[in-house]
């Protein structure tokens, strides 16, 4: 079975916010001012991370996503957010846009939380955040490295594997099997072959930067990724600068890391 957090979206959400607030803000405003900012979103899930912005004083709050249900409850999350004209949320890809023109050159923080990790042509959609983008505006991005304990997102199973770590780094038709024997569903599946055909490791991630034209103007990497105060009062702990730099088995040892990128002059 997941962890109960995962299957509760109350828990999920102030996780999700409590996490903006005490981790993710902070890391951005060191680089960037918060306060005053329009904030777009990709994968925006509930809303948690979009309430916290708007609630350190961001002035406009955009959030997409591709789940209808998600999207729903984000709009009870926001409500007064949106009444107010604070926040909007879009049900699309984001690359096929309705209303693309809205959203050029408008936003002065890009936000993917555990999102990038996902997206099959990262290129891609790292060239189409530029386009949103005002003159000084960043990027962050969070996600697992591929090679950590659970950088397969397993802990999503509604199986007992959902606890095994590094199961993920077992071959691709191999880890499928096991997942079909155990009884998770075909749109579950789907979703773990995701993870394992991107695979993205911190090297990988940076060398999309370049190839993109953005620069690091930030990095933290976690070995105690910061939400596991939340979701297992797990006190967060930054990676030794020791290891923090050592290819490969940083990714192993790593169980987040954050960026905060622009595009380069």
């Amino acid at each position: 079975m997941p962890f109960a957090f995962h299957t509760d979206p109350d828990r999920k959400i102030d996780q999700q916010y409590q996490n903006t607030s005490d981790s993710l803000i902070p890391f951005i405003s060191s680089a960037k001012t918060v306060t005053g900012a329009q904030v777009l979103e990709i994968g925006c899930g509930e809303g948690g991370n979009l309430k916290a912005f708007s609630e350190a004083g961001s002035s406009l709050c955009y959030g997409i996503d591709l789940s209808e249900n998600k999207i729903a409850t984000a709009h009870k999350i926001l409500s007064e957010e949106i009444d107010q004209g604070k926040a909007r949320l879009i049900l699309e890809d984001i690359h096929q846009l309705s209303d693309e023109a809205k959203l050029l050159n408008r936003f002065d923080i890009i936000v993917l939380k555990d999102v990038i990790e996902h997206v099959p042509e990262k290129q891609k959609m790292l060239l189409k955040l530029k386009q949103f983008l005002r003159p000084g505006g960043v990027v962050f991005l969070a996600f697992p490295p591929w090679y950590n304990p659970y950088g397969g997102h397993q802990q999503m199973s509604r199986s007992f594997m959902g606890k095994l770590p590094y199961f993920h780094l077992l071959p691709r038709r191999l880890s499928g099997k096991y997942l079909q024997i155990f009884g998770e569903s075909k749109a579950r599946i789907q979703s773990f072959m995701e993870i394992i055909d991107t695979r993205l490791t911190i090297h990988h991630f940076e060398n999309i930067c370049r190839d993109t034209g953005f620069e690091i103007i930030k990095r933290e990497l976690y070995l105690i990724n910061p939400i596991y105060k939340y979701k297992f009062g797990l006190t967060p702990r930054r990676q030794l600068p020791v290891l923090r730099d050592i290819p490969v088995l940083r990714d192993f040892i790593s169980t987040s890391v954050y960026y905060l990128i622009r595009p380069g002059k």
